[in-house]
């Protein structure tokens, strides 16, 4: 995984394992949190 000035960079075959469920899980509780899903 690279992170570039806007956020997580990279091919989505790239993006697989325990950092890549981390990330999702953390983005989709700040989604949930702030209202917007």
């Amino acid at each position: 995984m690279k992170f570039g000035t806007s956020g997580l960079r990279g091919l989505s075959a790239d993006l697989k394992g325990r950092p890549s469920t981390v990330y999702a899980t953390a983005f989709g509780q700040y989604l949930l949190d702030s209202g917007r899903a």
